[in-house]
């Protein structure tokens, strides 16, 4: 029996998760279903539950609030770093990553918009027919990704050549590729419409609504905090203040009065 090497464990690893992945975002979405539906049946009971605690209601308020921002930002976050760490344009973790689908060449595999799950590498040793690959492509004169599935190997002088083809094409890819030109492999594992999402995150405008303006709100909001706790600090250090002249007797207020006089003139001098 052949021994895995360690970037087949690796690669097993990560399909196993990535199918987890798959799972648990099905899972929350029948929640959120749920969720909806409950938070629908209720909605007429809320107002009058919040009228009658003004403190409750501000404090759900300021909780909801936080939280979504905080949500938002960290999963804005973590797909623009996955960006920045990217193998031929392909955003990865230690050769573990994702590609959102722009076409529905595939349809009846994974669909446009969706978010598909690869390993990249580009080693010859590992590509076989029916393998889903994705490889440099020139399209209207700029280099850029398409994900195929490889039908036809055919061996020249120890090089491999692949013939790939599009599930939902009639025809063959024009041309043929080698493993120089493939950069990730599809590992069976998709999101769904997840695709759009995270296109719409690393564009210019989504960037600007996802991660600025959330990082600015939290800023805003964190400051304001700041402004609250030192304006309570204030008051309370006033308050003690206050406590603390009811204590004194007459004879050391006299004499507390006496000396602020004698400061005031000293500065009038």
């Amino acid at each position: 029996m052949k021994a895995k090497s360690f970037k087949e464990v690796l690669s097993s690893i990560w399909q196993f998760i990535a199918g987890i992945a798959v799972k648990v975002a099905k899972f929350v979405a029948k929640i959120a279903v749920i969720v909806a539906k409950f938070v629908a049946k209720i909605a007429s009971n809320i107002k009058s539950v919040f009228t009658k605690d003004k403190a409750a209601t501000k404090k759900v308020i300021k909780t909801a609030f936080s939280s979504l921002i905080w949500l938002v930002f960290a999963i804005s976050l973590l797909t623009m770093i996955l960006t920045f760490d990217n193998t031929r344009k392909v955003p990865n973790i230690f050769g573990f990553g994702y590609l959102s689908v722009q076409s529905s060449s595939m349809s009846g595999t994974f669909e446009k918009g969706d978010l598909i799950f690869v390993t990249t590498t580009n080693d010859d040793s590992v590509f076989e027919i029916n393998d889903i690959v994705t490889f440099d492509f020139v399209l209207d004169g700029y280099l850029t990704l398409n994900t195929h599935t490889i039908v036809g190997i055919e061996t020249i002088n120890g090089t491999n050549y692949y013939t790939t083809k599009g599930e939902a094409n009639p025809d063959n890819d024009t041309g043929v590729i080698t493993a120089t030109s493939i950069v990730a492999k599809y590992t069976g594992h998709r999101l769904p419409g997840f695709g759009k999402a995270v296109d719409y995150v690393q564009s210019r405008d989504g960037f600007l609504l996802c991660v600025v303006i959330p990082l600015a709100l939290m800023f805003i909001y964190q400051l304001v905090n700041f402004a609250i706790i030192m304006s309570k600090y204030r008051q309370l250090q006033y308050e003690n203040a206050a406590l603390d002249v009811n204590k004194l007797t007459d004879e050391q207020k006299e004499e507390i009065a006496k000396k602020y006089m004698e400061s005031l003139n000293a500065k009038k001098e």
